[in-house]
């Protein structure tokens, strides 16, 4: 998405953002991964997911009814 972003010449919040998303993503993984050796870091992991949707949510751009 930050590739895609930057190439559309779109703003840098947008761009910033996406790459925000990815390192959510990042640490969604790292949080399913690690829990197995450490249970209190899987209890992260649904929150990082709530974050992860409400970042997505923030980004999408308003509805505009014509």
């Amino acid at each position: 998405m930050a590739l895609l972003a930057y190439f559309a010449q779109l703003p840098k919040k947008i761009i910033w953002k996406s790459i925000g998303l990815f390192g959510i993503v990042i640490a969604l993984f790292f949080t399913a991964i690690i829990s197995a050796r450490f249970s209190m870091v899987g209890a992260l992991h649904p929150i990082i997911a709530l974050f992860l949707f409400w970042n997505c949510v923030k980004l999408l751009p308003p509805y505009k009814e014509y």
